[in-house]
C-alpha cells in the first residue's frame, strides 16, 4: 500500500528524532505514542469525510503524535512545555506546540469547523489541525487537498494562514516518494535540532525546544552601548 522508499524515509525520520530526543530531551520522548493501525486511520478519514495525505498516514502508522490533554490540570501543566515541535517565549507570551494524536486531530478539527462554519471562512476546505500549543493559541493546519502545511496567524478568524513549506517541494502525486507539507516540515525541524540551529532552553525549572534560531543567517547579534543584542526569527518556515 505504501511505497517502500517512503516507508524507509518515514522510519528513518522517527528513528532519528527519537534518538535525538533520547540524548537531549528524554522528557519529551516519553510523551510519544505508539503508531496507529490502518483501521484507525480509515476510521479517522470516515469521521473527517476526506482522505489524509499518504505521507501523513505513514507518519501516524509509526507514531501517533504525543499524549493528548489530560483531565488533570497539574498533569497538563507538567507536560505543557514538552511539545516536540517546540515554541518560543518573549515577555509573557509563551508558545509550545505539540504534535497531536490522531483522535485529537479528528476531535479538534470537527470543533474548529463548528466554530467557524457560520463565518464561511473555512468552508469547503479539507483542513485538519495537526499540532497545537497548550499555552497561548498557535495552530498548524494540514490541507489535505493540496498537501500544504499552514500555521495560523493572529488573524486566523479571518482565514489568514502562512504556508510553512515552499509549494515547489510538495509532491502529492509522486508514486515512489510522495511528500506533503507535514513530512517536509518535520524533517527540516529535525535537521535544525541536529545541527544546533535550534536548541533546548530553560524556562524557570522546565526545559523546552526553543524555535528562536541560534546561528546565522537566521540569527544576528550586535553590541549597542555595551549591551549585546541578538535578533532571531521566531518560527520555522522552510
Amino acid at each position: 500500500m505504501y511505497p517502500l522508499p517512503l516507508v524507509r524515509r518515514v522510519k528513518i525520520f522517527w528513528s532519528s528524532l527519537k534518538s535525538w530526543l533520547s540524548e537531549n530531551f528524554p522528557e519529551a520522548l516519553k510523551t510519544l505514542n505508539k503508531g496507529v493501525s490502518e483501521a484507525q486511520i480509515q476510521s479517522a478519514e470516515d469521521d473527517l469525510g476526506f482522505k489524509l495525505p499518504l505521507p501523513t498516514k505513514l507518519l501516524y502508522r509509526f507514531c501517533n503524535g504525543q499524549l493528548p490533554l489530560s483531565e488533570h490540570h497539574h498533569e497538563n501543566m507538567r507536560m505543557a512545555h514538552l511539545g516536540i515541535i517546540g515554541g518560543y517565549v518573549f515577555y509573557d507570551h509563551l508558545i509550545n506546540v505539540h504534535l497531536s494524536p490522531l483522535e485529537q486531530i479528528v476531535e479538534e478539527t470537527k470543533e474548529f469547523y463548528r466554530e467557524f462554519y457560520d463565518q464561511g471562512v473555512f468552508n469547503m476546505t479539507n483542513l485538519i489541525i495537526v499540532a497545537t500549543s497548550w499555552y497561548r493559541p498557535k495552530t498548524f493546519f494540514l490541507n489535505c487537498s493540496d498537501d500544504q502545511l499552514y500555521v495560523g496567524t493572529i488573524n486566523l478568524q479571518d482565514g489568514e494562514m502562512l504556508p510553512c513549506v515552499p509549494k515547489s517541494l510538495i509532491r502529492p502525486t509522486n508514486t515512489d516518494m510522495p511528500q506533503d507539507g507535514l513530512l517536509l516540515w518535520l524533517e527540516e525541524h529535525l535537521r535544525r535540532l541536529q545541527n544546533g540551529m535550534i536548541k533546548i532552553r530553560m524556562l524557570k525549572t522546565s526545559r523546552y525546544i526553543s524555535l528562536f534560531p541560534e546561528a546565522s543567517p537566521s540569527c544576528t547579534s550586535a553590541m549597542t552601548n555595551g549591551v549585546k543584542v541578538r535578533l532571531s526569527k521566531d518560527f520555522l518556515i522552510i
